[in-house]
């Protein structure tokens, strides 16, 4: 019988790779409040067309003119 399921307890860290994620696998829905921030987010990877046109940033709204 193939194993079909594992659990969290036997992968170690750093064990799953980018190649071992299916397309669209992670959804915002498994992404908790406040887990990526700067650190997480590459330069250049959020761009002017990435944004809304009225975004709230630390608290401030910014409406675009």
């Amino acid at each position: 019988m193939a194993i079909d399921t594992i659990k969290s307890t036997a992968v170690l860290d750093g064990a799953i790779a980018t190649a071992d994620i299916a397309d669209d696998a992670v959804t915002n829905a498994k992404i908790g409040a406040g887990a990526v921030g700067t650190t997480e987010v590459a330069d250049d990877a959020i761009t002017g067309a990435k944004i809304e046109n009225t975004p709230t940033i630390a608290g401030l709204s910014l409406i675009h003119i």
